[in-house]
């Protein structure tokens, strides 16, 4: 059954969340793609970790580098930012950063060479293989957006396939997965089932066709889980029929300014769920 991470640490992105649940304190990290620092400074003052950084934008970088043992300023693309590094780490975190790469597979690549025996590479990547996606194709629409799946400065899309193919050619597997889940009628590009009704069926209990963000644990040791990651996740029956309500009401609300009251034997805990 699909899962949603709930966590009470100061981070709104829940990716992130299940990044810092999954680290010991006093572990040596490398972090892809810092930004302003807020994971970093959780990872040094809370969890008392040791971080070395790698960020494009020098003003990121300058506020990151207050939480950092040591910062690189360098495009992760085609900078030379390996040469920096020495010695391993027990974890490497790609958040939101692969889809932003020419070439994420030689990041990858690089990445696995300094990660320890016993080491994990956590990434957070949206998934272009999303029903709101799926349905905006049909609508013949493509548009690029400021933030989320369509974000203006996504260059490579990944299915959970792709995703699958650049990890395990580089000898990494999946040991532990807590994707994100959202309706298509939550986020952009927005849409709507009850816009779409001869897709509902085939649609609403597709494999993955609810996740925003596949969020993975990768190992260079195969587990029990390993196997489970290539098949994919599909809502459960209540799931849908909760995914499938709640998307009537949004659409009313926004054509009409009205809702329903949520039945009884959804809630309240599949509310979870989104």
């Amino acid at each position: 059954m699909p899962k949603i991470y709930h966590l009470t640490l100061p981070i709104e992105n829940l990716s992130l969340g299940y990044f810092l649940t999954q680290i010991p304190p006093h572990s040596s990290v490398l972090e892809f793609g810092p930004g302003c620092g807020h994971m970093t400074k959780y990872l040094k003052e809370e969890l008392k970790c040791k971080v070395t950084c790698i960020e494009l934008i020098p003003e990121m970088a300058k506020m990151a580098a207050l939480y950092a043992e040591k910062m690189i300023i360098s495009n992760i693309d085609e900078g030379e930012w390996e040469k920096e590094i020495t010695g391993t780490f027990d974890y490497i975190l790609f958040g939101d950063v692969l889809e932003h790469l020419k070439k994420p597979d030689l990041a990858i690549e690089k990445a696995i060479k300094i990660l320890s025996p016993d080491g994990f590479i956590i990434s957070s990547i949206p998934n272009i293989s999303h029903n709101a996606i799926i349905m905006s194709l049909r609508h013949g629409k493509f548009q690029y957006t400021d933030f989320g799946l369509l974000d203006n400065t996504h260059i490579h899309f990944f299915t959970r396939e792709e995703m699958n193919r650049i990890f395990n050619e580089k000898g990494l597997h999946c040991v532990e997965e807590k994707s994100i889940f959202k309706r298509p009628s939550s986020i952009e590009p927005q849409e709507f089932y009850i816009q779409n009704i001869s897709l509902i069926y085939p649609l609403i209990r597709r494999r993955d066709g609810h996740i925003f963000q596949f969020v993975c644990k990768w190992s260079k040791k195969e587990n029990s889980s390993s196997n489970q990651s290539a098949k994919g996740i599909r809502l459960s029956i209540t799931q849908a029929l909760f995914c499938l309500f709640v998307d009537i009401n949004d659409y009313l609300a926004k054509r009409w300014n009205f809702k329903f009251a949520l039945p009884r034997f959804l809630k309240p805990h599949n509310r979870r769920f989104y």
